[in-house]
């Protein structure tokens, strides 16, 4: 993708000295027809086509991009450079939106997050208020933030490290003071039963027997401590 834009970009400037951009556009057409052969016969044992199929291709390539580029070239010649890209960097936004509208397509939450820089946080949010009750706007890097700290493996919540190993003990305790919290619970890395460790401040409870065991926690009526409880298939529970 980076090569496509960074291509994209040349082809740009130099349209911005064609002086009949039909003819351009066709000649620049006709010089990828080789390159295209070329690829076509490496994957020539994928080919499958129809007939419908290659009207559309024609369609699609032939007659909406060879015009687009076309008015594109045409248009080059009243943009200053800056101005070009500007008007480049908002083509997928409108392909989103052109989904949305025709296709009725989701404008899912990567590509609004994706086009903030396009159509602005306030119309990005605009545009999917009538579907949630709250809907919070931030930028890319804040996304990608929360993003890893939710999904990534050395994120706190998907962290295998204090059950595979027991020298995690500083990392554990800054932890809990962080979120002002006395255990943390991990049920994302089997054990064979249910597991107290760092002196009872972490909880194994993902068992390789499903339901074999379950972990109840009860904080005392004055909320100082948990009381914990390991119940089993008979349904008794012993303190943990």
């Amino acid at each position: 993708m980076a090569v496509a834009g960074i291509a994209w970009g040349v082809y740009s400037l130099l349209g911005r000295g064609v002086t009949t951009p039909l003819e351009a556009t066709a000649n620049n057409f006709i010089c990828c027809v080789p390159l295209v052969l070329i690829v076509s016969v490496l994957f020539l044992s994928n080919f499958a086509t129809t007939i419908p199929g290659l009207a559309l291709a024609a369609i699609s390539g032939g007659i909406t991009s060879g015009i687009g580029y076309a008015i594109w070239y045409q248009a080059l010649k009243a943009l200053s450079a800056t101005h070009a890209a500007t008007v480049q960097l908002s083509v997928p936004a409108i392909a989103a939106l052109g989904g949305r509208v025709f296709m009725s397509e989701d404008l899912f939450y990567q590509w609004a997050d994706d086009g903030m820089t396009v159509v602005t946080d306030s119309v990005a949010a605009a545009l999917v208020a009538d579907r949630y009750t709250t809907v919070i706007v931030m930028d890319s890097l804040a996304f990608v933030r929360r993003s890893d700290f939710i999904f990534e493996e050395e994120s706190i919540l998907w962290f295998r490290g204090y059950v595979q190993s027991d020298t995690w003990t500083s990392a554990l305790d800054d932890v809990l003071d962080e979120f002002g919290a006395e255990i943390h619970v991990v049920a994302h890395t089997p054990v064979r039963t249910l597991e107290s460790r760092y002196d009872g401040k972490l909880l194994a409870v993902d068992l390789e027997r499903p339901a074999t065991e379950m972990l109840l926690l009860v904080r005392d009526a004055g909320g100082r401590e948990y009381h914990r409880w390991r119940v089993s298939l008979n349904g008794l529970p012993e303190p943990f």
